[in-house]
């Protein structure tokens, strides 16, 4: 976010060249819209996976009681544990999810740097700034 930042001022008092400006503008834009998106995900993913820490935690404590008091509260340990399971597998869709986001963010850097590098490759690189990027 740092680096963005300052290619954003960069670009806004004229030091980038200003036949790339619009295009650096856009690829800033949707980085910035990505990596705020990843950071929100991000930080929903780890309160998830603590609260299921917490919840597995308390499934062992919930086991304890029905053990001491006999099967009085036996449905207990079954919904805690059944909770953290589906805590567990929304924080791991939630990770799949921002890593696809990661994915989607570096292959518009890429389209960015490959465009750049069609037009000021040298005279000797020319043949493979022509090739389309890879992804």
């Amino acid at each position: 976010m740092r680096y963005l930042s300052e290619e954003l001022e960069q670009i806004t008092h004229g030091e980038t060249k200003k036949e790339h400006r619009k295009e650096r503008c856009w690829a800033i834009f949707s980085q910035l819209d990505r990596l705020t998106a990843r950071a929100r995900i991000l930080q929903r993913a780890i309160v998830v996976f603590y609260a299921t820490l917490g919840i597995f935690v308390a499934t062992s404590i919930a086991i304890g009681i029905v053990a001491a008091s006999g099967a009085h509260y036996a449905w207990l340990p079954v919904v805690t544990g059944l909770a953290g399971a589906c805590l567990l597998f929304y924080g791991s869709i939630s990770l799949i999810y921002e890593s696809r986001l990661s994915l989607i963010t570096i292959n518009t850097e890429m389209n960015f740097v490959w465009h750049l590098a069609q037009h000021h490759a040298p005279e000797e690189y020319a043949e493979y700034a022509g090739q389309s990027p890879r992804a």
